[in-house]
């Protein structure tokens, strides 16, 4: 999906109307109109501010992720204890072979999320 596309669907999901971001964005509603057509693209700061409002990443609105979760930070906190920086060293420092069982592991409790989510 493209970003024009992404921006309207957003914007519909969230219910408000083109002048609502466009006052967010301290633009007029012709230029978000503009963005939802395709005919201009948001220039960074405006694409950031964008991932922002709707909270996704800008990989999402770029059509880089499929997924349009809501935005981690490397700080944020897993567990009580460990948070997502944590994580990622970790992973970084182990042996081939435990990142390889690691990925298995995170396939298989996806899939289980996945099964029981289908059957919700």
């Amino acid at each position: 999906m493209e970003l024009d596309k992404r921006l309207k669907q957003l914007r519909k999901q969230k219910e408000i109307k083109q002048t609502d971001l466009a006052e967010y964005l301290n633009c007029s509603p012709g230029t978000v109109s503009n963005y939802e057509n395709g005919t201009h693209c948001p220039d960074l700061e405006t694409l950031r501010m964008l991932a922002d409002y709707y909270g996704v990443s800008t990989d999402y609105l770029l059509g880089r992720s499929l997924r349009n979760d809501k935005v981690v930070s490397l700080d944020q906190s897993i567990l009580g204890f460990f948070t997502v920086g944590d994580l990622l060293w970790l992973q970084s420092h182990l042996s081939e072979r435990a990142q390889n069982y690691l990925a298995y592991s995170i396939k298989l409790l996806m899939m289980s999320i996945c099964a029981e989510e289908q059957r919700s």
